[in-house]
């Protein structure tokens, strides 16, 4: 089985093109289904097991959306065999699919985000890093995975406005693009890039964000990970008393596509660009359709001035 699984992830791999963690992710699935049949003997596995098995996971609490996925995992496997004269037939083809919801996401209103950055220590690297961090999710809506697999040759200093230039290696889909800033957040993101050149002397390939110890003592070897951005996120929500039942940094991506619905040029197909969406469809779940856009405003800048006043007050963009 472990034999037929690899062969499986090199066809996903090299005909499919699909990225290494979406493969690790289909051989659990498919892993898990033939721990749970105990018996590895592919030719015979019938569809009516697995309507048991889906049946077991359903009894087991999985959510539609999760039984889908390991259905969409079986099936792929399955097909796989086929194409390799192993099985004559999928028995998961008529297999039927748990229907899936899509749910609204869940967006920050802009005095909730604002809040967030009253509670930074500017005065600090580790806070410093934060602010970087909260600005690539609040005017950049980049995923945690994009953030945490930033390179400083990623980021691009134009004339005092920073371009992010997302390789197809961190982002869904191997689909690169670049996510501009106006000039304030510019000079904060660069303020941190130049600290990370020259007290870290870190090289043009080294991570964008590091870890600290507590106490703002620097931890080389470690990377921000996205476990990290989480927990900043949910430390920084305490802090501003944002009473929600909880708040996710995926939040900050259906916050700012919320954003870009009052910018002058924006339409939905420009959002779904910058948001790294290849089907317009998920990016109608990250904006509320249904609530009329009232003013525009001719840019980002013009839209986040409270911030600008917020952070520029306190001399905060000096680099």
């Amino acid at each position: 089985m472990d034999q037929l699984l690899s062969r499986w992830a090199i066809h996903l791999r090299i005909l499919r093109g699909l990225s290494a963690k979406s493969i690790a992710v289909y051989r659990r699935q498919v892993d898990e289904f033939f721990i749970w049949r105990k018996s590895e003997d592919i030719a015979s596995v019938r569809r009516k097991e697995i309507e048991r098995y889906m049946e077991h996971l359903f009894y087991k609490s999985n959510a539609n959306a999760t039984r889908a996925k390991k259905l969409g995992a079986l099936t792929g496997f399955f097909r796989f065999c086929v194409y390799e004269g192993l099985l004559k037939e999928d028995p998961a083809h008529n297999v039927p699919k748990p229907r899936v919801w899509r749910k609204l996401i869940q967006a920050l209103t802009k005095s909730e985000r604002l809040r967030m950055f009253e509670h930074i220590n500017y005065e600090c690297e580790k806070g410093l890093r934060d602010a970087a961090v909260m600005i690539l999710l609040t005017f950049g809506g980049l995923r945690i995975g994009e953030i945490a697999g930033l390179r400083l040759h990623d980021l691009v200093n134009d004339d005092n406005k920073v371009m992010i230039q997302l390789p197809d290696n961190i982002v869904k889909h191997h689909s690169s693009r670049v996510v501009d800033l106006w000039q304030a957040p510019s000079e904060l993101l660069w303020a941190w890039v130049q600290l990370r050149y020259n007290a870290h002397s870190a090289k043009k390939t080294a991570p964008v964000f590091i870890s600290y110890y507590r106490g703002d003592r620097l931890r080389k070897n470690r990377c921000f990970e996205a476990r990290d951005i989480r927990r900043l996120v949910s430390k920084l929500a305490a802090a501003a008393d944002i009473r929600r039942v909880s708040v996710h940094p995926h939040m900050f991506r259906a916050s700012h596509g919320s954003d870009l619905r009052h910018i002058e040029g924006y339409d939905i197909v420009a959002i779904a660009a910058r948001l790294g969406h290849r089907n317009i469809a998920t990016t109608d779940r990250y904006l509320p359709q249904r609530r009329r856009v009232g003013k525009k405003y001719r840019s980002l800048r013009h839209f986040w001035l409270d911030w600008e006043r917020l952070i520029v007050k306190g001399g905060k963009c000096e680099g």
